[in-house]
């Protein structure tokens, strides 16, 4: 039998295939939990503004089940430079809340900007640049885009931790 969250995806291949813009696409999977990073290709110019997302979907026997996290949410974005020193690293609050999902509810969370930095950082331009812009712009190079979930099952944020991370390559011209 396939899951409701399962049948969603499978039509939104179907009508992005026939549309002619297939995504491209990582998973992490764990336990009754699958992370999945997407966009509709790898190759932007650098005047692009990226477009990308994460699903975090449950394909377990409960209607619902509740994941334990930041009050920020449970799924986060990195931005790494391959081959460079630039580093825009995923952060969180620690506080802890509830986050309800369900095989027909997954949580979708598009590209978001988070991470700090030192004002002594020798890349300290770059970020300060990076995070004044409301879009998602890189420079030339090769970039890694990581989507990491981070939350706990079952009693609290002191339950079960599960961390998943898929990332996707992107060329920037």
């Amino acid at each position: 039998m396939i899951g409701v969250s399962r049948l969603t995806a499978l039509a939104a291949a179907l009508a992005a295939f026939t549309a002619g813009c297939l995504p491209v696409e990582d998973i992490a999977h764990e336990g009754d939990f699958t992370l999945r990073i997407a966009a509709d290709r790898l190759a932007w110019s650098s005047a692009e503004e990226i477009k990308l997302a994460a699903t975090l979907t449950y394909d377990g026997p409960l209607a619902e089940t509740t994941l334990w996290g930041s009050g920020d949410g449970v799924v986060f974005f990195s931005v790494i430079e391959i081959g460079g020193t630039r580093r825009l690293e995923a952060s969180w609050h620690s506080d802890c809340g509830p986050h309800p999902i369900g095989p027909a509810e997954p949580i979708h969370v598009p590209y978001r900007k988070s991470g700090g930095f030192s004002a002594d950082d020798p890349n300290a331009a770059f970020y300060r640049a990076f995070f004044a812009d409301p879009l998602f712009h890189l420079p030339p190079g090769r970039w890694e885009v990581l989507a990491q979930a981070n939350f706990a099952t079952g009693d609290g944020c002191g339950g079960n931790p599960i961390n998943l991370v898929a990332s996707l390559v992107l060329t920037v011209a």
